[in-house]
């Protein structure tokens, strides 16, 4: 059974450096990158856990392209970052 608390999240972000609230598209890629080496392509993001939540709050209505403006909590894709992990 996975078990990620509040002191789980907290205590990544502050590892991987992610001070925001909030994180948008650019910010999002470059921890995915760092934290998977490049082994987890951008489109299977949908495909674990909160990754579908969070792809979709970077999209626009339409899904057709990625938006700058658009961004996620920060909290939500560490705790995606530490379910994949334990996975």
């Amino acid at each position: 059974m996975l078990k990620i608390t509040t002191r789980d999240i907290q205590a990544q972000k502050l590892e991987y450096k992610i001070e925001q609230a909030r994180l948008n598209v650019t910010q999002i890629r470059f921890h995915i990158d760092n934290f998977f080496g490049g082994q987890l392509p951008w489109e299977d993001i949908r495909k674990f856990g909160n990754g579908k939540i969070i792809y979709e709050q970077l999209f626009d209505k339409n899904m057709e392209c990625e938006s700058e403006s658009h961004t996620v909590d920060s909290s939500l894709f560490v705790e995606f970052l530490l379910v994949i992990k334990q996975i």
